[in-house]
């Protein structure tokens, strides 16, 4: 879902990161691959970003603003619709 918004958020300047905390990389490589995601996914086997970003809930989205404050966090899933509104959010 993110994959097919991603082209959507960045004609508007939103660029979708994503930050796998829990699989092994050969795992999220064969996901990335097997479902097109076209984004930047970071693996993160240290498990630090739970604790550095907050996000100790599977799934948390995560909204920085240029600036690298964060603007907004929404924790559970998104779907397509709503993760374009919540970028949409206040800022």
């Amino acid at each position: 879902m993110f994959a097919a918004a991603a082209p959507r958020l960045q004609r508007r300047g939103i660029d979708l990161v994503g930050v796998d905390q829990a699989e092994p990389a050969s795992s999220v490589v064969r996901f990335v691959e097997s479902y097109g995601v076209g984004y930047p996914t970071y693996i993160d086997p240290n498990r630090w970003s739970p604790l550095a970003l907050d996000a100790r809930v599977i799934p948390t989205t995560i909204l920085i603003g240029s600036d690298n404050v964060v603007k907004a966090i929404h924790v559970g899933p998104l779907d397509e619709s709503s993760l374009v509104a919540f970028t949409k959010g206040p800022r």
